[in-house]
Order: structure tokens, then sequence, then C-alpha cells
């Protein structure tokens, strides 16, 4: 009976060890959510304000000539092409932290059942042990 509740014991603090652990885990991943969720606001606003003054910038220059107009042109469309690329890596990064997060979730409820499950077992157990020493 002693043995079976230090086993008990044992396998509770090994799930409640692994409960831990994944709750850390997703602190993290939130806590690295957070951070992309704000580098892409910083990213987004820094992006259209130097867009901006690019593009207020370049409007003033077009009229000093046409092959300078078609250069300034073109390097706006790139700083547009860099800054849409840079929005859909960042976003693609955030979408799989909220995956990762997702099946953290997923595994931790997983945990949780299977350790009520495993504490029902126990009990049943205990319970049934005690029922076949009272019946001796």
């Amino acid at each position: 009976m002693d043995g079976e509740r230090h086993i008990a014991d044992e396998v509770e603090g090994q799930l409640r060890k692994t409960l831990d652990m994944y709750e850390q885990q997703l602190d993290r991943e939130n806590a690295a959510k957070t951070h992309l969720e704000n580098d892409i606001s910083r990213t987004t606003e820094v992006c259209l304000t130097e867009l901006a003054k690019s593009f207020r910038e370049e409007l003033v220059t077009i009229s000093y000539g046409a092959n300078r107009k078609q250069q300034l042109v073109d390097d706006l469309n790139m700083k547009v092409l860099t800054y849409s690329r840079d929005k859909t890596m960042l976003q693609t990064q955030l979408t799989a932290i909220k995956i990762k997060m997702d099946n953290l979730e997923k595994h931790n409820e997983l945990i949780l059942r299977q350790r009520n499950e495993l504490t029902k077992l126990l009990l049943s157990q205990s319970d049934t042990r005690h029922a076949k020493q009272a019946e001796q």
C-alpha cells in the first residue's frame, strides 16, 4: 500500500514537473509572441514613417529630371517590396508561434486529463484494497 502510494506520488510529481515545464515553455512562447507582435508594430510604424518621409522627399526631387524620376520611383518600389517582405516574414513567424502555443495548450490538456485519470485509477485501486482488507 505504501509502495503504491509512493509510486502514485512519484508519478504525480513527475506529471507536475512536466506540467510546470510546459507552463514555463508556454510562458516563454507567450513572451516571444509579444516580442514579435511588438517588433511587427515597431517595424510597421518605422517603415511607414520612413516610406512617407521618403515619398515626400522623392516628390520634391522628381521635378529635377526625368531620369532621376525613374530612379526614385524604382527606389520607392524597392522599399515597398522590402517592407512587404519583412511584414510577411514577421507574420509567418507569429503564425508559427500561435500554432506552437495551440499545440502546447492541447498537450497540457492531455497531460491534465491523463493525470486525472491516473489519480482516479489510483484512488479506485486504493478503495478496492481497503475493501478487501476490511473483508479479511
